[in-house]
């Protein structure tokens, strides 16, 4: 059996980082910073995926503007 290409696993996620989080325009660019700000965003992702969203960018701005509806969608 042959090996996976992570870049394969991985290009969809970028897509939705950059499109949706702008990552790559980010000025985050000192000691743990960078990667922080990647963990963070990927952990928001794989909630929202968890949860059953199927719109990564409409869910976040949703959640971005009611505290309210996103404590709800938690079960809070």
């Amino acid at each position: 059996m042959g090996e996976i290409d992570p870049m394969i696993l991985y290009q969809p996620y970028h897509h939705v980082r950059d499109t949706t989080y702008h990552e790559d325009l980010s000025q985050i660019r000192t000691e743990n910073g960078p990667r922080m700000m990647a963990t963070l965003r990927g952990l928001a992702m794989s909630i929202m995926r968890l949860i059953g969203v199927e719109n990564i960018a409409k869910a976040g701005r949703d959640f971005a503007a009611s505290a309210r509806k996103t404590l709800r969608q938690f079960g809070y």
